[in-house]
């Protein structure tokens, strides 16, 4: 007996190696300090560990999880499908599929896939929530609701559901009700920095400019890299007429990501404000090398060529902001003021007042401009 105790001990030593291995690429698989490691690791359990289909599943899922989080939605996409293949009854693969499908702004997939993880789980109140966020993307926010009220029903605590319903509810101009859930998110989680953005925009809209500015100070402080915060609190600083804390915000939320072309734009408002043309031509200008269809920067920098007297220049950003949106009123209405007092022509001054009139009729110095030239509106 003792010969094959010594054998099989010596058998367990020679395979101990590969099994340590899959025992590390088994943690690793499932939760990693980086995603590159993680892909090697579940790739590496899909070749050598022979095991079931619904654990190889799991794999392929925690896989796409990785390509999902470096945005390699392509890569994550398959690994989601072969997972589903493996197990049709494995709901986090069609879960973590819909968010990449609603990342691809793919979002009638996005819906199915968590209808699917739904039917599969109906207590999955997150699957009720992220449904939610494509309905609302669709602009249907009757169903992001109903989708929001479920995920809370089922679970009174899941701070995002409120975060979101409340996103809705801003979406619909609801803003107390906007309030109102962020506040409960952020009880739940008094760490949500997003929850306490939500809220300030809300507060904005409402005019509640200190708590505004409160809430994205500390949005701010939970989170020093968000840069729509900086941004939104720079606009109540606009609103307030303190410009030098504004334009601090936006230079900060430029700093943070210089691709924020809302940011260039509306710092380009200040320096108007201040009288600072040419630095204002330059944020419009930045925020149309960023965003080539920004109407408003167009108008705005037609704007400020107008006062810099380039009116050549402002008529060609007027018609440029038109070209790229017709039902834009104020590039028709900057455009007659300028052929109307620059270039003295009546005629194509009251062409552009009608057509922004026609666009907004509620707008009463639309409709006085062109009763001053004894045209009725």
């Amino acid at each position: 007996m003792r010969p094959l105790l010594l054998g099989a001990f010596l058998a367990l030593l020679a395979v101990s190696p590969a099994w340590a291995d899959i025992g590390r690429d088994k943690r690793e698989c499932v939760r990693s300090p980086s995603q590159q490691a993680q892909i090697v690791a579940c790739t590496r359990l899909l070749k050598t560990w022979q095991t079931t289909k619904s654990t190889m599943a799991v794999i392929y899922n925690n896989r796409g999880l990785a390509y999902g989080r470096l945005k390699q939605y392509g890569q994550a996409i398959a690994d989601y499908d072969q997972a589903i293949r493996l197990n049709p009854r494995y709901a986090p693969a069609y879960y973590n599929r819909g968010i990449v499908y609603s990342h691809l702004k793919q979002y009638r997939q996005a819906i199915a896939d968590n209808t699917q993880a739904i039917r599969i789980n109906p207590r999955d109140a997150p699957a009720y929530s992220n449904r939610g966020i494509a309905h609302r993307s669709l602009k249907q926010y009757r169903h992001a609701i109903a989708d929001y009220d479920q995920a809370i029903r089922i679970n009174p605590r899941y701070a995002p559901a409120y975060y979101n319903r409340g996103i809705v509810y801003s979406d619909l101009k609801q803003y107390r009700l906007a309030v109102a859930d962020s506040t409960q998110a952020i009880r739940i989680n008094p760490q949500f920095a997003k929850a306490y953005y939500n809220r300030g925009n809300a507060y904005r809209h409402l005019k509640q400019y200190r708590k505004a500015i409160a809430d994205n100070t500390m949005a701010i402080g939970i989170n020093p890299q968000f840069a729509k915060a900086y941004y939104n609190r720079g606009l109540i600083y606009g609103r307030l007429m303190q410009y030098r804390q504004a334009i601090a915000d936006y230079d900060q939320a430029i700093g943070i990501d210089p691709r924020y072309a809302p940011a260039f734009y509306n710092r380009g408002i200040v320096y108007v404000r201040l009288e600072q043309y040419r630095q204002a031509i330059a944020d419009n200008t930045q925020a149309i090398r960023i965003n080539p269809r920004y109407a408003q920067a167009y108008n705005n920098r037609g704007i400020v060529y107008g006062r810099l007297e380039q009116y050549r220049r402002a008529i060609a950003d007027y018609d440029q902001a038109i070209r790229i949106d017709p039902r834009y009123a104020p590039a028709y209405w900057n455009r007659g003021l300028t052929y109307q007092n620059i270039y003295n022509n009546r005629h194509q001054a009251i062409a552009d007042y009608r057509a922004a009139y026609r666009l907004r009729p509620s707008n009463s110095q639309y409709a006085a401009q062109l009763r001053s030239l004894g045209v009725k509106p």
